[in-house]
């Protein structure tokens, strides 16, 4: 389990503004169920393929989700913001994201160490489930989320992001 706190303060994107944020790394047998069933779904698949996306739209949950994207090479970039997301950071920050590379979406500590837990999940192969806590916001807020990620053979890298509020 990894814990980890940072100050955290968002990008000028019109977003709200968070005073302190943390990342605690959890098992993935702690997600809620349909995290896990996505998860275990998207391992069936050795890439982002069009399979995944028709299993989150028969299941309803594409718009629980996060997409991010890279060609060979090129940073991971915003593809998609589902509505939890867009619910947390606003409509305008998420349009503004998309087709950006996410290590420059923040420029925090703690958007670092959001994007080190995608790479994590490109990585290792493995899904991975954070617990996150905000506060700053109106009221303190905790999520969870679920990575997936692949890398194919020729080097294009993908991120799924389940989020729970």
């Amino acid at each position: 389990m990894t814990i980890l706190t940072l100050p955290a303060i968002t990008s000028s994107a019109p977003a709200p503004r968070i005073v302190r944020a943390s990342l605690e790394r959890r098992p993935l047998g702690e997600a809620a169920e349909w995290m896990r069933d996505v998860a275990a779904e998207c391992c069936r698949h050795p890439t982002l393929s069009r399979g995944v996306v028709e299993y989150l739209q028969r299941q309803g949950l594409v718009n629980q989700c996060v997409l991010l994207a890279a060609e060979p090479g090129g940073p991971l970039c915003f593809k998609f913001i589902g509505v939890p997301t867009m619910t947390v950071m606003g409509r305008a920050w998420a349009r503004q994201q998309i087709g950006r590379a996410v290590a420059d979406a923040d420029g925090t500590e703690f958007g670092d160490a959001m994007f080190a837990s995608y790479e994590d999940a490109v990585e290792s192969g493995e899904p991975v489930f954070n617990r996150i806590a905000l506060d700053g916001l109106a009221a303190p807020l905790i999520y969870t989320h679920a990575l997936v990620g692949w890398r194919d053979g020729t080097g294009r890298r993908a991120v799924l992001s389940c989020v729970q509020l």
